[in-house]
């Protein structure tokens, strides 16, 4: 064993143990405070519960045939600060599916009972410029941002508006992440994940389990991004490249957001995965837009195709999403969605499908 690294099991362990302690003594210690911590900026606590439910058009493209699947998320987050330095553990468990590949995060979907460290991490603030952080990390969380299309619990339900598909990010693994700031328009982030191979894509593994190793295969990824103001409008530019070990693969995405005025704004995503293979995705391109009203209220139309790597034996898959949603108050949330996937499983002769949905989602 590597007396830098812990074992992949072990340190498995010692992640849930360490973030079950934390999260349960800074729960206790610390105030609660709204999410973002403005009464106490380095010391909150903060947590949701979301729920999903979802039907489609044709039951058989859905596991064991069943036409409707409900989910359901509890998370927690606790943040402590010190000095230049801070804590933050995010917690969350539930259980249930989507009723199709994509059609939701699949971050959300969780097995049954179970319950996931999604994070465990120490940030040391260098400068005020400069700050670096270790630990077990959800890299999607920093990169690929988007105002628009980012939050799969409040935004879009399908996965191909929550993250660029070309992007092989890796779960909640462990690594480091290192941010810096050119002022307020300028951003650069440069991380290094445990990257981890799934079995059907290696020899030697009979028992169906992923295969870890301690960073023989790394997930690279790093971004530049540019906040700007036209006629006193906040847009967001993001250029990211990335390149996964364990899937030997790499490429680079786009992602752009833009308010139009008080009432509306777009975004838009591209990305290109030269190297995939079969069905994982070489290209994708999505457009769409928000539009507010009322006091949180909004509704919201979004299109994406996505190119196979393998683009003689599978076809490009489309989704086309709206939703519209109504803040009950400032904690409360309500949506419906309707999803429509034109050849799913990258399939020209399966018929499109419909997939409707609905989705509470509330804030503590």
């Amino acid at each position: 064993m590597s007396n830098l690294f812990l074992t992949s099991r072990v340190r498995g362990r010692l992640y849930r143990t360490v973030g079950l302690l934390l999260g349960s003594t800074l729960g206790f210690l610390l105030p609660v405070a709204p999410s973002h911590g403005e009464d106490d900026p380095a010391a909150w606590v903060s947590g949701s519960l979301h729920f999903a439910g979802q039907a489609i058009s044709d039951p058989a493209f859905t596991e064991e045939g069943e036409g409707d699947r409900a989910n359901f998320v509890l998370e927690l987050k606790v943040k402590k600060g010190w000095g230049d330095n801070f804590i933050f553990v995010h917690l969350w468990g539930g259980e249930g599916d989507g009723v199709y590949a994509g059609s939701s995060d699949p971050s959300l979907n969780m097995g049954a009972g179970e319950i996931e460290l999604v994070a465990a991490q120490l940030t040391r603030n260098i400068t005020d410029f400069l700050a670096v952080t270790v630990g077990k990390i959800d890299p999607s969380a920093y990169f690929d941002a988007n105002a628009l299309a980012n939050d799969g619990t409040s935004q879009f339900m399908a996965s191909a508006f929550v993250n660029n598909p070309t992007i092989m990010f890796p779960m909640h693994e462990f690594g480091f992440l290192g941010e810096a700031k050119g002022g307020d328009m300028f951003t650069f982030m440069l991380g290094v994940f445990e990257d981890v191979m799934p079995v059907d894509q290696m020899d030697g593994d009979e028992m169906g389990n992923e295969v870890r190793g301690e960073f023989a295969n790394k997930f690279v990824i790093g971004e530049v991004g540019l906040h700007y103001d036209i006629f006193l409008e906040d847009g967001n530019l993001r250029l990211t490249g990335w390149n996964s070990g364990s899937a030997d693969a790499g490429g680079f995405s786009l992602s752009w957001d833009q308010e139009m005025g008080e009432y509306f704004g777009m975004f838009s995503r591209i990305g290109s995965t030269p190297n995939a293979f079969d069905q994982d995705t070489a290209f994708a391109f999505s457009l769409g837009g928000q539009f507010n009203f009322g006091e949180g209220h909004r509704a919201a139309l979004a299109y994406s195709t996505e190119q196979p790597g393998d683009s003689d034996s599978y076809d490009n898959i489309s989704w086309v999403e709206t939703y519209l949603s109504f803040a009950l108050d400032e904690t409360v949330a309500l949506s419906g969605h309707l999803q429509f996937v034109v050849n799913p499983e990258n399939d020209a002769t399966n018929d499109a499908l419909a997939i409707y949905g609905f989705r509470v989602h509330a804030v503590f």
